[in-house]
């Protein structure tokens, strides 16, 4: 077995790999401007005063079609599929942060993407970086 430094002898692999991530979080978000989507990187990045922290959503039968399409899968499969997802990121979120995924107050601002699409979204984040950079 091999152990990371940092990480504890007893340490499960997960937990090994979760340490990595962190560390990989913050090491590239001190390099410069980037894009970390997921992996607790809002946790991992809390108090920077360089990060503008998102928590991207749309409603449920719409991410459900967009499964569907993407991966031509039958609407039953789709929903399964969206499920399950959503289910894991919240469990992973919430084991490492000890907050709940999804939660406003873990964000500095929390997007429906069904409202602009996904071109408009693109544009109002960059928007939002552009005031945060001011």
């Amino acid at each position: 077995m091999f152990a990371l430094p940092g990480a504890g002898v007893n340490d499960s692999l997960e937990q090994q790999v979760h340490l990595a991530t962190f560390d990989t979080v913050r090491r590239v978000a001190g390099e410069g401007p980037c894009v970390i989507i997921g992996r607790c990187a809002d946790y991992a990045l809390e108090g920077r005063d360089n990060v503008l922290s998102l928590f991207i959503h749309a409603p449920l039968e719409r991410r459900i079609a967009a499964v569907a399409r993407r991966q031509n899968l039958d609407a039953d499969k789709a929903r399964q599929q969206v499920l399950r997802t959503d289910k894991r990121r919240a469990a992973y979120y919430e084991y490492y942060s000890a907050k709940k995924w999804g939660a406003v107050d873990s964000y500095d601002f929390s997007l429906d993407s069904s409202v602009f699409g996904q071109e408009g979204t693109v544009e109002l984040i960059e928007k939002l970086v552009q005031m945060k950079e001011r």
